[in-house]
């Protein structure tokens, strides 16, 4: 005859079960904040794509001026040509777009110099209206003969 020993099936699925869930736990507190973390910096990372893409996109509407189009360039609300007048009229001119700064996402500010009679120094600022972001703004600068 056979002597076992006989284990408590029940206990040792009990003990299974905490250490399972200890180690689930253990688990889940170390990668949430990971998962959260990267979805913030995606999430940055989508709005700075943006800023980019408006800045350059100004710079080229800028760049691309030409008084005998029929075609209108805008700038959120503000013409191009309007841009390129008051940039005739100032030798050193800073313009914001738009009006006013609550109203959209993003919001552009738009510096002129002369560098010469026959060139210009345009620097174009893009900002994050988000309150308590730390996205910095984007900044393109550029020289453009005069129009």
């Amino acid at each position: 005859m056979k002597r076992g020993i006989n284990l408590n099936k029940k206990g040792f699925t009990l003990v299974e079960t905490i250490l399972g869930l200890f180690l689930l736990g253990l688990i889940s507190v170390a990668i949430l904040p990971i998962i959260n973390i990267s979805f913030i910096r995606l999430e940055n990372h989508k709005i700075k794509m943006e800023m980019l893409y408006i800045g350059e996109m100004s710079m080229e509407k800028i760049k691309a001026f030409d008084a005998n189009s029929e075609s209108e360039l805008f700038i959120y609300d503000t013409s191009v040509s309007e841009i390129i007048k008051l940039f005739k009229e100032y030798d050193n001119i800073e313009i914001n777009i738009p009006k006013k700064e609550n109203d959209d996402k993003y919001y552009l500010k738009i510096c002129k110099s002369q560098k010469m009679d026959s060139l210009w120094t345009v620097s174009i600022s893009v900002f994050h209206n988000k309150k308590r972001s730390n996205i910095r703004n984007v900044e393109y600068k550029g020289y453009i003969p005069s129009k």
